[in-house]
């Protein structure tokens, strides 16, 4: 017997429910539930467009503590914005608030909670605005928060928004006017007592004053009346909130140790305003709290750090021991757990001041250092911390802040936008920046924001920004500000090794002195391994540079250092620069220099000319020069006269070069030659002249026809770059000589891949045999080989003999017309990267060994199983990073999703257990339609001609379009709570939810569903996104989807279930249904399906984000979440060595870049089809 219950929306305030069919006013009770059957259905309406929360009901963050406020206003006036942002202050101050989402109809169950809410609650804010008397609603609250002041400690604070006090009190007023059409004579006698009493309150009134501010004043006037400790907010708090979520959900996590976390970044990043709003988030969840401000600055000072201890040991102690002296501070806090904040600490010693081991809290206890050094925990407590990197504004969001600051609004002025653009462009998303940027230009002419937008460093506040930014260089010892120096003068964007071999070579700079201004967020490794600033921070050291002689800057020649154009070509045309150790020459337009303008900087170490033409005798061409990058050098040949026998690094690309021949090209501790693009170049030095060279490029040096064949006795050589050398058919390796080669890249070579490979194209054989007969490119490699590129070489089948390629941790075969890969590859045990982007005749791969951690995918149109990987996820986050972009046809990876038509075995169950309510639900799938499924983990579509199944996290959905539907009409509630029936000790088998949704936006990206059951009882939570959704072309058509849980032990009879569906970005939920399954009636023995079975008992444990909290998601967007928070997080993970670091800031360059085209791209497909009226209107 089936029980249908479901809320229909009535004429009065009262909910109806129906049993069967009988009508009745109360869900029916647990002995009638017990005595009807044993599948319950409930159905529910949840009308909601994208993006709308789920829990609007009540936003209590914790809803089983009491709430400090009680927030009342009228929906339609203030929800979406004057209430919404005074809701997020008060949340974001760590003041629980109530706020009712009156756009949920009303019945008797929601008003005992509103009452009972207001009766627990400390406080009432009462929002006042133009049409709050209309709402009876509204006016009833006022009556209850009346009542409880008069009977209770209860503080009442009226808020007046747009109206005026005497509006709403005196009998003329707007509010006597909206009273009256109530009708109720007794209803609104007792609302207009009400009223009068609260205005003699008195109140606060917004008048013309801005919001921002106007809110503030409001937090700070609750937390006088509530006696609270609270750590400020700024006004404006833009674009951290999944910072903010993600903290807070690591500070909910109940762990049986003493859990450390940093929050590091740039300085002005917003570290320290993140810590003070998860401090007072979360603050009345500890026994005991502490928040030590500015660390550094206050250990400076006399007995700095004794004084910080002892405050800790007094918050710890509340007080009770103001004498630390003697005291352990782990019988301090013995059975308390404490939030700790430790704020702006900068050395490890800063630290074992204050807290020398965390163990000396109490186990559960949480400590959190904001900190420009994100390696600060590797000394002191063994790297074993968790770290929140947080990076600067996007652009939307840093607009918007800086907006806010200048405009006191969401967005620039007519006629501004341009300027506030460019000076947005020029903080980098700095937050601080785009503060003091916007407080400085707000109510400022013109003519000011025009020299802004030009010159955004003279302004005032630009001088705050530039002391707060070097407070990080000033903590380096002066070898570290020396290369400091030199990187924000010239080597932004240059290779990194490159820049190590030449400073290492000559200047002596320590190996670490890169990475420790990496810890200090200074500067940052970009994709290809290149130095990345923020510019800011560049402009920080260049300034530096600029004021530590005061003449020089009215006398160019007296600076050591020259990037500007100007000041090169006034220090040339002046024969000066004697002191000049590095210039930069980089002119608009081609220049023409005479080489005797070089002939006193005979301390010149680096020298960068593009566009540029020298002239005249090279005598006095400088000898002394350790790095020469010469873009576009004309001649075709170094004339004979230059000497450079320091020379580290020389750079000539794009070069007229022909002939190398001569004496110029002994250069003996050479480390790198990069002469790529050197199209005139036929062949190369002889290279036993470079017995240092470690880094040789060639790439794309198109008429290059002859290595040398000395290469072979390069015993430094660990990079080589021949890629697109389309003339070449020779690489002379030796036999395996080159033992420090430990990348090769030959992409774009298929004349150099024929020679060494039998061409597949010319032979009748199949796969196997050619690929057994293919011959010595891989196996005459170097043995220490770790990285290979191969793409684009035409390669029709991979080597089997790999014995060679022991080493291999990186192996890219992109753009290949390869239909699989030899089984042999899963012995390449040290593999951790394999690319194969865009083969698109790649069908299957084998069995890839255990230690990949990334398989590039992108384009692999023919692929449509993966059933060999490794998990994608372990208990330390993610294993295996896939992207499979453009893989349309991609249908099963296994152990993680696998999609199949539905069988007939499916469709008897989802009947069954489904559809069998035909009366109500009058839907059934048809062989003949399609269906068209958007894929969360591939960002394709994929159109099939029948209904399709879907297996994930041991539950199975069901996608089909629904033209005609018939579900009865029901209340809008984003949740249902329902008891789980007593049923003869049997537990809860499965839970099968009944959704039907449609898309209202015509553009896939970013569609999905999110359901989340919580079991109350157990404090059991799931929240999962379907990694498939299904979707339809036309803008009215609906869409169903069917799925069944499984729950075994972890739900029972008993237990409150809680069930919310959500329609993310483009989908609108319709109607909801769930059915309980308290005996497996819908699996008919000797008909389940076997996957079903074999699913039902999934290990999810790696997908836990917090104590019994699991967010199953598989998509691509999660993934790269979860790799880049944990790169971010662990970044020297003791499994990884340089060459995965390296790999992985390439990949995420590259994808980044690769998203940020595809999203600009879907945004405008979506604002033209918002423009020309293309999506639909809500049913």
């Amino acid at each position: 017997m089936v029980i249908l219950a479901f809320w229909k929306k009535p004429e009065s305030d009262v909910g109806d429910c129906y049993i069967g069919m009988r009508r009745r006013k109360t869900m029916p009770t647990s002995a009638e539930m017990k005595g009807l059957g044993r599948v319950f259905v409930f159905i529910w309406q949840a009308s909601m467009v994208a993006g709308s929360s789920l829990g609007a009901s009540s936003s209590s963050p914790k809803s089983c503590q009491p709430y400090h406020v009680f927030l009342s206003f009228r929906g339609s006036d203030t929800r979406k914005n004057f209430t919404d942002h005074l809701y997020q202050a008060l949340t974001w101050a760590g003041i629980r608030t109530y706020r009712d989402n009156d756009e949920i109809e009303r019945g008797d169950d929601i008003v005992l909670a509103i009452n009972k809410a207001i009766a627990e609650s400390r406080l009432s804010l009462i929002v006042f605005s133009p049409n709050f008397a209309s709402s009876s609603y509204c006016l009833d609250e006022v009556v209850k928060i009346m009542e409880c002041k008069e009977n209770n400690v209860h503080t009442v604070v009226p808020i007046f928004y747009n109206v005026s006090p005497s509006q709403v009190s005196e009998e003329s007023g707007t509010y006597v006017k909206a009273l009256r059409r109530h009708g109720n004579v007794e209803r609104v006698d007792k609302w207009w007592q009400a009223l009068k009493k609260i205005t003699d309150l008195g109140g606060m009134v917004l008048g013309d004053r801005h919001e921002a501010g106007f809110i503030q004043e409001i937090v700070k006037k609750v937390d006088r009346r509530l006696k609270r400790i609270k750590r400020p907010v700024p006004s404006y708090v833009i674009g951290i909130e999944s910072h903010i979520e993600a903290i807070n959900k690591w500070v909910a996590y109940e762990s049986s140790d003493v859990d450390v976390a940093i929050i590091s970044g740039v300085g002005g990043v917003g570290k320290t305003i993140i810590a003070n709003i998860v401090f007072n988030m979360n603050i009345e969840t500890f026994d005991v709290w502490s928040f030590l401000q500015d660390v550094d600055e206050t250990s400076k000072q006399q007995d700095g750090l004794v004084n910080l201890q002892r405050s800790l040991v007094y918050d710890i102690s509340k007080g009770a021991l103001v004498d630390y002296k003697g005291i352990d501070l782990e019988h301090v806090t013995c059975n308390k757990r404490a939030l700790v904040v430790l704020d702006n600490v900068d050395t490890w010693g800063q630290l074992l001041g204050i807290l020398s081991k965390p163990q000396y809290l109490h186990k559960g206890s949480k400590i959190i250092i904001t900190t420009r050094c994100k390696e600060l925990l590797k000394k002191p407590y063994g790297g074993a911390c968790k770290t929140f990197w947080i990076n600067g504004l996007g652009k939307d969001h840093a607009l918007e802040l800086f907006s806010w600051h200048a405009f006191d609004k969401p967005n620039p002025d007519e006629g501004y936008v341009g300027y506030s653009e460019q000076v947005v462009q020029h903080c980098s998303g700095l937050p601080l920046a785009l503060e003091l940027l916007g407080l400085c230009l707000s109510d400022k002419d013109m003519q000011l924001w025009e020299v802004a937008a030009q010159e955004p460093e003279t302004i005032d506040g630009s001088t705050r920004i530039r002391r707060t930014l070097q407070i990080s260089y000033d903590s380096l010892d002066e070898r570290d500000k020396i290369l400091f120096l030199y990187i924000a003068c010239f080597y932004i964007g240059r290779e990194k090794d490159s820049v190590v071999k030449m400073l290492q070579s000559k200047f002596g700079y320590r190996p670490l002195g890169i990475q420790e201004l990496i810890s200090r967020s200074l500067i940052s490794i970009g994709g290809s391994n290149r130095l990345t600033m923020h510019q800011l921070i560049r402009d920080m050291g260049r300034e530096i540079v600029l004021l530590r002689s005061i003449q020089s800057i009215e006398d160019p020649g007296e600076q050591s250092r020259l990037w500007r154009y100007n000041d090169a070509i006034r220090v040339l045309k002046r024969d000066t620069g004697e002191i000049v150790r590095s210039l930069i020459l980089d002119p608009p337009l081609a220049y023409e220099v005479e080489v005797e303008a070089f002939a006193k900087m005979r301390k010149l170490k680096l020298l960068h000319l593009n566009n540029v033409n020298l002239h005249g005798n090279y005598k006095g061409f400088p000898q002394s020069l350790l790095w020469l990058c010469w873009e576009g050098f004309l001649l075709q040949s170094m004339p004979g006269e230059v000497s450079l026998e320091d020379l580290v690094v020389l750079e000539m690309r794009n070069s007229k070069i022909r002939n190398v021949h001569d004496s110029a090209w002994i250069l003996p501790n050479l480390k790198v030659l990069d002469l790529s693009h050197s199209c005139n170049l036929i062949a190369t030095p002889d290279l036993s002249r470079f017995p240092k060279l470690e880094r040789l490029i060639l790439r794309g040096c198109t008429n290059l026809v002859e290595i040398h064949s000395s290469i072979g006795g390069l015993e430094r050589l660990s990079f080589l770059d021949v890629s697109y050398c389309t003339s070449l058919s020779k690489l002379p390796l030796g036999n395996g000589d080159l033992m420090s080669l430990k990348e090769l890249q030959v992409s774009g070579c298929p004349g150099l891949v024929e020679r060494y490979s039998l061409d597949s194209d010319k032979m009748e054989l199949p796969v196997r045999k050619r690929m057994r007969r293919t011959s010595s490119l891989v196996s005459g490699l170097p043995h220490f080989l770790v990285s290979i590129s191969l793409c684009r070489c035409n390669m029709h089948a991979f080597p089997e003999d790999l014995s060679s390629l022991s080493s291999l941790k990186f192996l890219h075969l992109n753009e290949n017309p390869l239909t699989c890969l030899p089984e042999t590859i899963k012995s390449l045990k040290m593999l951790l990267a394999l690319s194969l982007f865009r083969c698109d005749k790649l069908e299957s791969l084998p069995e890839l060994p255990s230690s990949v951690q990334s398989v590039m995918l992108f384009g692999c149109s023919s692929l449509k199983r993966i059933t060999n990987l490794p998990h994608l996820y372990s208990d330390t986050g993610i294993q295996v990073f896939i992207i499979a972009m453009s893989c349309g046809q991609l249908l099963e990876v296994r152990g993680i999703f696998k999609v199949e038509p539905l069988r007939d075995t499916e469709f008897y169950i989802m009947r069954a257990g489904l559809l069998g309510i035909s009366l109500r639900l009058t839907v059934e799938p048809s062989p003949s339609s399609e269906t068209i499924l958007y894929n969360r983990f591939t960002w394709g579509k994929t159109s099939l001609q029948q209904p399709q199944i879907l297996y994930e996290f041991g539950m199975w959905s069901i996608f089909f379009p629904a033209q005609c539907w018939a579900l009865p009409s029901a209340a809008r509630a984003e949740f249902i709570s329902v008891d789980v029936p007593p049923k003869d000790g049997h537990n809860l088998l499965g839970l099968n939810l009944i959704i039907a949704y449609r898309n209202v936006s015509l553009v896939p990206s970013g569609l999905s569903i999110t359901v989340e059951i919580s079991n109350e009882t157990k404090s059991l939570k799931w929240t999962y996104k379907p990694i498939v959704l299904g979707i339809c072309d036309g803008p009215n058509n609906i869409m169903l989807w069917l799925s069944r849980w499984t729950f075994r032990n972890q739900v029972e009879t008993g237990d409150r279930l809680k069930i919310g569906v959500r329609g993310d970005r483009g989908v609108e939920i319709l109607t909801s249904g769930v059915v309980l399954d308290l005996k497996n009636e819908l699996v008919v023995e000797g008909r389940a399906s076997c996957a079903v079975r074999a699913l039902c008992d999934v290990d999810i444990s790696a997908y836990e984000v917090g104590r019994g909290t699991y967010e199953l998601d598989n998509s691509l967007d999660r993934q790269l979440q979860l790799l880049i928070m944990q790169a971010h997080n662990n970044p020297h993970r003791p499994d990884r060595s340089d060459w995965l670091d390296r790999s992985q800031r390439e990949v995420f360059a590259d994808v980044n870049a690769w998203i940020g085209q595809v999203s600009s791209m879907l945004k405008a497909l979506e604002d033209e089809s918002s423009n020309d009226g293309s999506t639909s209107t809500t049913l």
